[in-house]
């Protein structure tokens, strides 16, 4: 089997993805990480659809951008990091049953995925696999005290 990952390649989508595709060779599966970011011509895509068998993708508005290149959303599997990626899949309108899987990285996300209209099974599955590569000690004092913030805040799910 071979899997493209449609995603960011740099900060912790791209560690996570970069693991995963180790541990996948491992079983003999095969997993190329494709930056969302990066422009395909339509000869490229029609190459990527013929080679891969899935694409690994957040379930926000990247399938819809997959689909309208000619990937079928029989062959996406979309996996969802953090309660805005259905909040904003929901102005798709997608046909949930039609992906070839659904999966989210929490509990909660599992429950809200149903809040939001998904009317399949969601999988439950691990954000990961070298969860070492950012792990630091907690520090033992406390040298500074600061504060972080914001400016401003909108909620997008107080209309849900």
């Amino acid at each position: 089997m071979k899997i493209a990952f449609y995603t960011e390649p740099a900060w912790a989508l791209g560690a996570i993805t970069t693991g995963l595709i180790k541990e996948l060779h491992k079983w003999g599966i095969s997993g190329h990480l494709l930056s969302w970011s990066n422009e395909y011509s339509p000869r490229e895509w029609e190459f990527l659809n013929k080679t891969y068998d899935r694409f690994v993708v957040t379930p926000c508005l990247i399938p819809q951008r997959l689909m309208e290149r000619g990937i079928p959303q029989e062959k996406i599997v979309v996996i969802s990091h953090g309660r805005t990626d259905f909040h904003y899949a929901k102005s798709c309108n997608y046909d949930w049953n039609k992906f070839a899987g659904i999966g989210a990285i929490s509990p909660m996300l599992v429950q809200h995925a149903k809040e939001m209209g998904v009317n399949r099974e969601v999988k439950l599955v691990q954000n990961g696999i070298d969860f070492d590569f950012y792990y630091q000690e907690p520090s033992s004092t406390l040298q500074n005290i600061g504060y972080g913030g914001t400016w401003s805040y909108i909620n997008h799910f107080e209309s849900t």
